[in-house]
């Protein structure tokens, strides 16, 4: 959806309830956002004919169409157990010019990610180990 649209359903979330947090605004606008779209399609290149296949879900295509009736209806709040997330930490190495993600049991790595049990309130959104390799030039790499 267009930003100027999203953001006036956010405002009618927060005249509605001004205690709202950001994320509890973001978590009512997906899981309420209209999914009838189709799970999977394709896609035709017109100038190489490559065939893209499609997948759809909120981090691939975004959560769906906004609904904003639905979207000011729902009362749904986190449970005040979740805490807020953090973000990741990362670690350069020089010597091999990669960077971990350092993990421990933070909201990221533990056994809650987001909260619930669907994918915008999920039990495990983001697992996994990562290690990303790139180029430094110049300076201490905690940059």
């Amino acid at each position: 959806m267009a930003t100027p649209v999203v953001s006036g359903i956010a405002a009618l979330l927060l005249q509605k309830t001004p205690s709202l947090t950001p994320d509890q605004v973001k978590a009512r606008l997906m899981k309420t956002a209209w999914k009838g779209f189709s799970s999977s399609t394709t896609a035709t290149d017109l100038a190489t004919g490559i065939v893209y296949s499609i997948e759809q879900d909120i981090f691939a295509v975004g959560a769906g169409a906004v609904d904003a009736s639905a979207a000011l209806a729902n009362t749904d709040l986190a449970p005040s157990t979740v805490g807020a997330a953090k973000s990741p930490k990362v670690a350069y190495n020089s010597s091999t010019n990669t960077v971990s993600i350092v993990t421990d049991s933070s909201v990221v790595w533990g056994n809650s990610v987001v909260w619930g049990n669907s994918v915008v309130w999920g039990d495990s959104v983001v697992w996994g180990n990562w290690v990303g390799k790139g180029h430094h030039k110049g300076g201490t790499g905690d940059k």
